[in-house]
């Protein structure tokens, strides 16, 4: 027996061989069902911050939207081409380091050049939503202590701050739903954040 994607595979213009088949198991081919109201992350370890601190710290707050854990700021050309092409609400918040032509800032304006300047009104960095984050990637937005304090519950033994530590630590606090404390500023700076993009979905819903 040969599994029909096998079949495919191996002689894409003979799939018609299998259409009786499909047509009495009532087999559809679909594309990959696009939501609305995703919010697009630079990476993974974004995504574990923002969906770790809105469920932990925000959760009767009124945030309905999720989080996409990117593979890189720089990878989401398809896919943001397909939203557009569908019609479909999303938000794309990048760190706000770099230059107009590198990291955060250059993809965003890559992004408007290549695909669309109605982008605009969906893809933002952290300067965008208060001028204090310009420069900022997500790390910095806990305060320095904190960030040590986080990076200990998995390396005890660091001294100072590392960049991969803190992140592998962020994605235990999110694996464990462990809840650990923060500072009121800390809180402040991501639910001004999370505030921003819920108002932005309000926009686009106009």
């Amino acid at each position: 027996m040969i599994p029909h994607k096998q079949f495919v595979a191996n002689y894409p213009n003979e799939e018609t061989h299998f259409k009786p088949i499909l047509d009495v198991l009532e087999f559809h081919a679909t594309d990959f069902e696009l939501t609305d109201k995703i919010v697009f992350t630079e990476g993974k370890f974004d995504y574990y911050t923002f969906k770790w601190i809105k469920d932990k710290f925000f959760a009767d707050q009124g945030f309905g939207f999720k989080f996409y854990p990117g593979a890189s700021v720089d990878k989401y050309e398809n896919i943001f081409r397909e939203y557009l092409a569908h019609n479909k609400q999303f938000i794309a918040i990048f760190d706000a380091d770099g230059s107009s032509t590198t990291k955060g800032k250059g993809a965003k304006n890559r992004y408007l050049k290549e695909i669309s300047q109605e982008l605009d009104k969906q893809i933002f960095t952290l300067d965008d939503i208060d001028i204090n984050f310009d420069t900022s990637t997500t790390e910095k937005l806990f305060a320095e202590d904190e960030r040590l304090n986080i990076q200990k519950k998995s390396f005890p033994d660091d001294t100072s701050f590392n960049k991969n530590h803190f992140n592998a630590a962020i994605q235990e606090l999110f694996i464990s739903e462990e809840t650990f404390t923060l500072s009121n500023e800390t809180k402040e700076k991501f639910k001004k954040i999370l505030e921003f993009i819920k108002n932005k979905f309000t926009q686009l819903d106009i």
